[in-house]
């Protein structure tokens, strides 16, 4: 590409990475944290660790674990936690400001990454902007994916020393370790790394990987939970629920939500298979984001609940994480093909920019300027991916918003009743969360949720014992009424 056409690209990645970070701080600055699993989960264990200042307090707000999932582990809660010890009470709207952070230092990480792979620094920023305008950050305010995605983007830009650079192993191992303290996931995310580096026959750096988030992450906190929780936490898995069936209702509960996002997958698996250098290079990533997605959908199959409702609530934040990674070497694949050519095939030093095995002959005085490489025949089809790949993410960024998600509600399975009785987790303004008196799990109930309407009865606040009930009104709005229940 000629400098002028570098320079154009660059310029409008950094309008794109912008426009990514201020749409996304929009959306979860309108309004404090208060979605579904914010409200359910990492926002009310954030309130018990700010008030106590005890781990056991993530026990005692839901001792039979059945909605806030106290075997999570706590490193999202308590960073919430420390943003917010600035004010009294704990107060969801200083914590929000902390998602503007986070997604900013995902699209830098992202930007070092593909710096780390060998992409120029115009794609580089191209693999950021990506980032910032993945949907999940409009989507999800406040959930601790956004944190995990941090972590493991920053891995991501020490994968490929790993191994061969001690530095790079131990940063590789900490990021992971810090991303098993996220989330379950996390640890998924650090044992299929070590078994691709085992792979890859980078023994010692496996090791170090899976030792790490084993004894330093999950091993810890399996003590803590032991220790400090009143019982043995209610999972949402289990051994003794396998069955096939479920994980052919997951995968097909999987197709039918991910339909519309079809177009872009092929976008991607175009441009790579039209970069056959890079594909060569990054086959250790791409099979880590395949294992990966294939250890979570296979994790279906020993679901507890409606494995086709389960897929429904939770696919596109479990996706999010393997897309992610795969962006910086989209971002290669890119530019592998606009320049016609193999591209870098070193990796670059992202504390320099320099290309590993080019720094020697670099510092040599001797050194001619780099030829422009010019386009092949191909690259009106080339410019079409990349037109799909950039406007696509931006597409559904754009009208996504914090109100869009389906919430886990009375509407979502037809085996519950519409009439029960519950307490209330927790109010904020015209979103209510309850758990139900049957033991059936955490309803959330909302005015912002299309085909909602609520009608809140007078004292109906966080603790009140209540009955909600669902009228019949001739439309195709459901009403519901949630009205206190005379004390016993």
């Amino acid at each position: 590409m000629s400098r002028a056409a570098s320079r154009l690209v660059a310029v409008a990645a950094l309008l794109l990475l912008v426009l990514g970070v201020f749409t996304a701080g929009v959306v979860a600055m309108r309004e404090p944290f208060a979605l579904n699993d914010y409200t359910a989960i990492w926002g009310l264990k954030a309130r018990a660790l700010y008030r106590t200042g005890s781990l056991a307090a993530l026990f005692r707000v839901d001792p039979d674990g059945s909605f806030s999932h106290p075997e999570y582990p706590p490193l999202w809660p308590l960073l919430l936690t420390v943003a917010t010890r600035g004010g009294l009470p704990y107060d969801d709207l200083v914590a929000t400001p902390m998602w503007v952070f986070l997604v900013v230092g995902a699209s830098l990480l992202a930007v070092r990454a593909a710096r780390s792979l060998g992409a120029a620094r115009p794609f580089s920023l191209l693999a950021g902007a990506a980032v910032s305008l993945l949907p999940y950050w409009r989507r999800y305010p406040g959930y601790a994916e956004g944190l995990l995605l941090v972590f493991v983007l920053a891995a991501a830009g020490e994968a490929v020393r790993a191994g061969r650079d001690r530095g790079a192993t131990v940063r590789l191992s900490v990021f992971l370790t810090l991303a098993a303290w996220t989330k379950p996931e996390g640890l998924v995310a650090a044992l299929v790394a070590a078994l691709v580096l085992a792979l890859a026959r980078r023994a010692r750096a496996a090791l170090v990987v899976c030792l790490s988030a084993l004894f330093l992450a999950a091993l810890p906190w399996a003590l803590i939970v032991s220790r400090l929780a009143p019982q043995r936490p209610r999972t949402d898995f289990a051994l003794s629920a396998f069955s096939l069936g479920k994980a052919l209702a997951a995968f097909l509960a999987l197709a039918s939500e991910a339909s519309p996002a079809a177009g872009l997958v092929l976008a991607g698996a175009g441009l790579l298979a039209l970069a056959p250098a890079t594909l060569r290079r990054r086959r250790a990533l791409l099979a880590w984001a395949a294992l990966y997605s294939g250890a979570l959908l296979g994790a279906f199959a020993f679901s507890r609940l409606d494995p086709a409702w389960h897929v429904r609530w939770s696919w596109d934040r479990l996706l999010v994480v393997p897309v992610a990674a795969v962006i910086p070497a989209l971002a290669e694949a890119l530019e592998e093909c606009l320049a016609g050519g193999s591209g870098r095939a070193d990796p670059v030093d992202a504390s320099t920019g320099t290309p590993v095995a080019a720094a020697a002959s670099r510092a040599s005085p001797l050194q001619k300027a780099p030829q422009e490489v010019p386009m092949k025949r191909g690259w009106l089809a080339k410019g079409g991916l990349f037109v799909l790949l950039s406007a696509g993410p931006l597409l559904l960024a754009i009208p996504a918003s914090a109100g869009s998600e389906t919430p886990r509600s009375v509407a979502d399975s037809g085996s519950r009743s519409p009439n029960f009785t519950a307490t209330v987790v927790e109010r904020k303004g015209d979103t209510v969360s309850l758990k139900r008196d049957d033991g059936d799990g955490v309803e959330i109930l909302s005015e912002a949720d299309p085909g909602v309407s609520l009608r809140i009865g007078k004292g109906v606040e966080k603790g009140s014992h209540v009955k909600v009930t669902e009228e019949d009104t001739g439309s195709s709005t459901r009403t519901f009424t949630i009205r206190l229940l005379p004390a016993a």
